[in-house]
């Protein structure tokens, strides 16, 4: 009686399998050898999610534009790092307008000033035209993209094989592993490109391929926690990233913020720059070098018009923050929500900024 288990006949398709694993690791090889850790082709991260989010809104205010019930002359739209994602109300913001426009509040995460410019397209891209844009900025977007910056996961090969983490050991040393998320954000932006291109082919509005927000004036959720600021551990690892070496390579991150200004003046808006509020600790730990390097993008952004400053840094009590030292806790939002309308009064400067 013959037997059924023939193990020659498992060659094959084990050949086949070491054959794709060799060719994949050969590729792996001569991408990181050819492109090296700082792939200029790939974006840096900005996040597909939030990406998203401007897109369910913008098209929501599109729509509304379209039935009437907004007018361009009475929209405000606030573009920004994760303060405004995070402690900005629209529907505060509103009613406690003067002259009751409509508030269009895009956050995303900020730490430099691509995350805000490459999720702007969409506002850019559309068929909205806010009377003013506010960008709201920080100090620390001056800091280079994380793209540019050397790749951490390399240095913890050793202690993951120290740890018998070996497979966490393997990714790390895999240059595809270690940009699946530059690859996913890539493909976000070629998906975003190809749609817009096909719909201004045939003139269509947005909500025919993005889906309206259900309600376009809510509020992102709360970052900021309501039980104090960071613990002292947390804060003294933000003490060691502000420091002069920090700012040394800003990569494409300024060219950004330029091009983003270029854009939004050429929708027809109204730009002003407002800097975000922040506890008085924070603001006294950025070097001069941050603080020089913001003046600096400023001045390329501004392209010979002046670019109008508004700082709030200082406006809200350090009790009204949360979590860190950059994000406001409950009360903290529904404070600054309320009198934002009022503080765009404020003298704002063309000067640089101290």
């Amino acid at each position: 009686m013959k037997s059924w288990y023939l193990p020659f006949r498992l060659l094959k398709p084990l050949g086949a399998a070491a054959a794709s694993l060799a060719a994949i690791l050969v590729l792996d090889v001569l991408l990181s050898a050819a492109c090296g850790e700082t792939p200029r082709w790939l974006p840096p991260l900005f996040g597909t999610d939030r990406f998203a989010d401007f897109e369910n809104r913008v098209t929501q205010f599109e729509d509304m534009k379209r039935s009437g019930s907004v007018r361009d002359d009475h929209l405000i739209a606030v573009l920004g790092l994760s303060q405004v994602r995070h402690d900005m109300d629209p529907r505060a913001l509103s009613a406690n307008d003067p002259w009751h426009r409509e508030w269009l509040v895009l956050g995303t995460e900020g730490r430099n000033f691509r995350q805000i410019a490459l999720p702007s397209r969409v506002l850019i891209h559309s068929r909205l035209r806010p009377a003013t844009v506010l960008l709201m900025l920080a100090f620390s977007q001056t800091l280079p993209d994380a793209k540019y910056t050397a790749d951490e996961s390399l240095h913890m090969v050793l202690t993951n094989l120290r740890h018998r983490q070996f497979w966490q050991a393997a990714r790390d040393c895999s240059w595809l592993v270690r940009h699946r998320l530059m690859f996913l954000e890539e493909a976000t932006l070629f998906h975003y490109e190809a749609t817009r291109r096909v719909r201004n082919l045939f003139s269509l509005p947005m909500s025919v391929t993005y889906t309206p927000a259900f309600d376009p004036f809510a509020p992102w959720p709360k970052l900021g926690r309501d039980g104090g600021l960071i613990a002292p551990d947390e804060w003294e690892g933000r003490k060691a990233m502000m420091v002069a070496r920090s700012f040394a390579n800003m990569g494409e991150n300024f060219q950004s913020l330029v091009d983003l200004v270029r854009d939004l003046r050429v929708m027809g808006s109204k730009v002003v720059v407002v800097l975000a509020p922040e506890t008085s600790r924070l603001r006294d730990l950025y070097p001069a070098v941050a603080v020089d390097a913001f003046n600096e993008a400023l001045d390329e952004a501004s392209n010979g018009e002046p670019l109008p400053v508004i700082d709030l840094r200082a406006v809200m009590p350090d009790a009204a923050f949360g979590g860190d030292d950059a994000h406001l806790n409950s009360e903290g939002r529904e404070e600054f929500s309320a009198k934002m309308p009022a503080l765009l009064e404020l003298a704002p400067s063309t000067r640089p900024i101290r």
